[in-house]
């Protein structure tokens, strides 16, 4: 048993030192699943694709000469032939800069390397799939260049990049969760997480199963098991994660790492999973166990509020034509009343002495009152506002038992589905 210890104390010490011995870095080159699809638009329909064949085993090295400062742009890479595709992505969503430079490999010989932008960008020029695949021109011996063509104004300088073979090297990277910035914790405690990696040598040899695994949680984010593994190309583990009481709406975040010795210098890559803004907000329904709405259900509002979008058109036509009818009855034109309350986050919700199950949280529902200014809010106008109400909504949907009177403000409530609203149940 000791001797087993000492093997695994000298096994996670190397893990551990893997900045201290790193000289070979993988990048922030990562491979994609095989779901991508490739499909031709009007732009590129009669341009061959931008194919590499590779005429030796080598790496390659890619460069921005150019880049549109008007689009965001996704960067593909998709190497075969293979038993299955390996799809790579040098950026996602953004603007490259000029002189941006990514490296990856080994390839081998007579692969075929294809390159696809898909454009962010949807306008109304945009009336097809926006994938597309750049002109390739051969600058000389395994020397290329590929300009790829955006808004289909056919003047193809939106990317150009510069393709030259360099040595091969080993390499590593994490292929599953590949950049996965986002999730939530199966339940209020656990959240899992399997990853897969690939290895080779410097001659393209697989040598993923030699690959050791290790995950270091971030603040707050409860700690893993396990923690390690050695010698394969996945890693199943599981983040057993702080009471919300105690982490507060900090988001989730771990970092995975992969690592492999090919030869003398041991070479790694590393994933940092982080929960994105949405899904800090969304975990709280999760860590609070109420219904949970799907991640496309929110939105960003102009003010930066992370809001569930689906719910809120109906509610507010409702309320402009309560307001439209109210001036009507009070005969002033400027009459106006207000929204006190409408959509709560589960932490404000239970900051504030909300129900556990409040509709507010769903962005369906909505507190309304006579402000202060000029507007005294009398009896009669509450009368008024809570009358109105309950025949607009037995008239429009037969059921008026979602508008409710309380001292000093009127509370309104819309949900078509009942208790079964769109949402993933806990």
């Amino acid at each position: 048993m000791q001797k087993m210890m000492k093997i695994i104390g000298s096994s996670m010490l190397i893990l551990l030192g893997i900045f201290s011995d790193v000289l070979l870095l993988s990048g922030n080159l990562k491979a994609q699943d095989s779901s991508f699809s490739v499909s031709g638009i009007p732009c590129d329909f009669n341009i061959p694709h931008a194919t590499i064949e590779m005429p030796r085993n080598a790496n390659l090295r890619i460069k921005v000469l150019q880049s549109s400062t008007a689009s965001f742009n996704d960067f593909y890479a998709v190497v075969g032939p293979w038993p299955v595709p390996r799809y790579y992505y040098l950026f996602q969503n953004r603007i490259p800069e000029v002189g941006e430079i990514w490296d990856f490999g080994p390839l081998r010989l007579a692969d075929k390397v294809d390159f696809f932008i898909f454009s962010r960008i949807l306008d109304e020029r945009y009336d097809f799939e926006p994938t597309r695949h750049g002109k390739l021109v051969e600058v000389e011996d395994e020397h290329w260049q590929i300009s790829f063509e955006d808004w289909c104004d056919f003047d193809w300088d939106d990317l150009v990049v510069d393709i030259i073979l360099t040595e091969p090297r080993p390499t590593i990277y994490i292929s599953k969760p590949a950049d996965l910035m986002s999730f939530v914790s199966d339940d209020h405690i656990k959240y899992e997480v399997k990853a897969e990696a690939w290895a080779f040598d410097i001659n393209g040899r697989d040598i993923s199963n030699q690959i050791d695994w290790l995950v270091l949680p971030g603040n707050y984010s409860g700690y893993c098991t396990p923690s390690y593994r050695f010698n394969s190309p996945e890693f199943h583990f599981t983040a057993y994660i702080a009471p919300r009481v105690e982490r507060g709406s900090w988001p989730l975040n771990y970092d995975l790492f992969a690592s492999v010795n090919p030869d003398v210098i041991r070479i790694y890559d590393v994933n940092r999973l982080v929960q994105d803004v949405i899904d800090v907000v969304r975990q709280q329904y999760v860590d609070y166990q109420i219904k949970l709405p799907y991640k496309s259900q929110f939105v960003e509002d102009p003010a930066g509020a992370i809001i569930p979008s689906i719910y809120r058109e109906p509610l507010y036509q409702i309320f402009n034509e309560t307001k439209q009818a109210y001036r009507n009855w009070a005969g002033d034109p400027n009459a106006y009343f207000v929204v006190s309350s409408g959509y709560r986050t589960p932490d404000h919700n239970r900051h504030v002495g909300g129900v556990q199950h409040s509709m507010h949280q769903y962005h369906w529902a909505i507190d309304m009152d006579f402000g202060d200014e000029g507007q005294p809010g009398t009896r009669d106008d509450q009368d008024f506002l809570f009358r109105f109400l309950r025949r607009y909504f037995d008239n429009q949907y037969e059921m008026d038992d979602h508008v409710i009177m309380h001292d000093g403000y009127t509370h309104l409530e819309r949900y078509d589905y009942g208790d079964n609203f769109p949402g993933i149940e806990r």
